[in-house]
């Protein structure tokens, strides 16, 4: 079983990515956001916490083996970071703002 924290978990491209974990039997997912717990995810671990708070990101990487961050901030990037030095964690994927230079012709969607 593989942990993956999902930090940023109430954004456009996780209300598409976290569907598709679940779906993975290999895979346990850790949702984090300031309300995770109102998050619309069933059978799902939600924690409510603050991704500019150096402890919270510690307590909630605690047991995991990769780290899924939803959003580009440069002073949360360097306290992740920080966080899973402390943790151990060793993995980490970072998506960036959707469309920020307009590189997406149409809202975004969930396409199959």
């Amino acid at each position: 079983m593989t942990n993956v924290l999902i930090i940023g978990a109430g954004g456009q491209i996780t209300a598409i990515l976290i569907p598709r974990l679940q779906a993975e039997p290999t895979l346990k997912l850790t949702l984090f956001g300031s309300d995770a717990a109102n998050l619309p995810y069933d059978n799902i671990t939600k924690v409510s916490g603050d991704a500019s708070q150096l402890d919270d990101l510690i307590n909630v990487m605690q047991n995991q083996d990769a780290i899924y961050m939803n959003f580009d901030n440069l002073a949360i990037t360097k306290l992740v970071i920080e966080a899973m030095h402390e943790t151990g964690v060793k993995r980490i994927i970072q998506a960036g703002v959707l469309s920020v230079y307009g590189e997406v012709g149409r809202t975004f969607c969930h396409l199959e």
